[in-house]
């Protein structure tokens, strides 16, 4: 029988409203998964897990545990552990995790709910590369905040509710109206807030506060989103069946609600005591948190500075560490719910295989950061160009992908629930 042990690492859960805000702001982007294993498989990752932690011990915290943010600290003893882990506790068979980023989610939600799920389907390439040229436009967080106001409005208050729905579209007509690569969806928003029943249908089919429970705390339950798209593609790859157990770190507030939401699944979904009964929801953590952590520290300078992104002497060490992940746990074993462009950097760096090359000349990261650095010196322009080449190369994969994909978001929910 096979058993997932999942975690979650960032920024997850809802997108709450706190003094009239919403917080994706500061909560981009967070990593959900963990680790697969047969039941005979399990003493033996258990007793793996545990050499590390017994041989890193000075990590521990007052649980017995080392959590995955402290491997991350800036101290030599920290580095090393980290740089053990990465070396000789990941691999490409026990792990798969949702990288998972706010921002995208919600712009793909809002115009799914002007498009429809049936034109997203037959038109992949189409609709992600819209979302992909929204998500740098100036001005759409606005339009996402006020989409998120929209769905957070009390289901009763129907009127009200549809109000600020229209006025969502009208902010959004009026930001990418002057565009021509947005003359399509520009169209669809016109006919869209003339349309009463259609303004209704998404009025009442929109995420809101509440939506899950009668807690009115719960907002947009993002992370059980993220759950469920990585239980899918785990049936999808054959990975996990009916017989399978998923068992997931408590996070109290949410439990019930994600059971719930899960309860006409084929699969056993449960709820962990805790990490001190069930060991590897420490590892899933440390995995997690260590994606989380080494993707963070770099995709958000890349999406800041855009064309003008350069490796460089001080982000190497972060993309060395992020390299060196992909290239233990596989891309194959890694959902990228991101923007084309995100994706594509991703794919980049791990086809650099900077962090192989750690393993092939037996150094430690620290070792490598210096000869990576002397190299930079020397050959920047070089190397910088074969990351936009990469690069451009994996954009065009992924759009190829999204292209030849036949995909059928009801065949997903049949596979989830039934």
């Amino acid at each position: 029988m096979k058993k997932v042990y999942l975690d979650e690492s960032g920024n997850t859960g809802g997108i709450a409203e706190k003094n009239g805000k919403f917080n994706i702001g500061q909560q981009d982007y967070f990593v959900y998964g963990g680790v697969i294993t047969d039941e005979s498989e399990e003493p033996l990752l258990l007793s793996q897990y545990s050499q590390f932690k017994l041989e890193h011990e000075s990590l521990q915290d007052e649980k017995n545990e080392i959590k995955g943010n402290d491997l991350f600290k800036n101290e030599e003893m920290n580095n090393r552990a980290l740089e053990d882990f990465i070396s000789n506790y990941l691999d490409s068979r026990h792990f798969y995790v949702n990288i998972y980023d706010k921002y995208f989610y919600i712009a793909t939600e809002l115009v799914i709910s002007i498009l429809g799920f049936e034109f997203r389907d037959k038109n992949l390439a189409y609709f992600y590369e819209m979302v992909n040229s929204l998500l740098k436009y100036d001005g759409f967080l606005q339009i996402e905040n006020l989409f998120l106001k929209a769905t957070n409005i009390n289901k009763s208050d129907l009127k009200e509710r549809e109000r600020a729905l229209r006025t969502t579209l009208r902010q959004f007509r009026k930001l990418i109206r002057q565009d021509s690569q947005f003359k399509f969806l520009d169209s669809r928003i016109k006919k869209l807030i003339k349309d009463n029943q259609s303004i209704s249908q998404i009025s009442n089919s929109i995420l809101y506060k509440g939506a899950y429970t009668q807690d009115r705390k719960i907002s947009n339950l993002i992370n059980l989103t993220a759950l469920g798209e990585l239980l899918v593609q785990l049936i999808k790859q054959g990975r996990i069946d009916e017989n399978s157990s998923i068992i997931l770190d408590p996070i109290c507030s949410i439990d019930k609600v994600i059971l719930s939401e899960l309860e006409t699944a084929s699969l056993d979904v449960r709820i962990s005591e805790g990490s001190h009964v069930d060991e590897l929801i420490q590892y899933a953590d440390n995995v997690v948190s260590v994606i989380y952590k080494s993707f963070s520290n770099i995709i958000k300078d890349f999406k800041n500075k855009g064309d003008s992104w350069t490796i460089n002497t001080n982000n190497i060490w972060s993309l060395l560490v992020f390299s060196f992940v992909l290239s233990k746990i596989d891309c194959n074993n890694i959902k990228f719910t991101l923007s084309i462009d995100d994706w594509a950097f991703c794919l980049a760096i791990a086809k650099l295989q900077f962090g192989v090359s750690a393993l092939e000349q037996n150094l430690n990261i620290n070792q490598l950061v210096s000869v990576i650095t002397q190299l930079l010196n020397s050959s920047l322009s070089e190397i910088n160009e074969s990351f936009w080449i990469e690069y451009q190369n994996s954009r065009n994969l992924i759009i190829n992908n999204y292209n030849n994909m036949n995909y059928n978001i009801l065949e997903d929910l049949n596979q989830l629930l039934n």
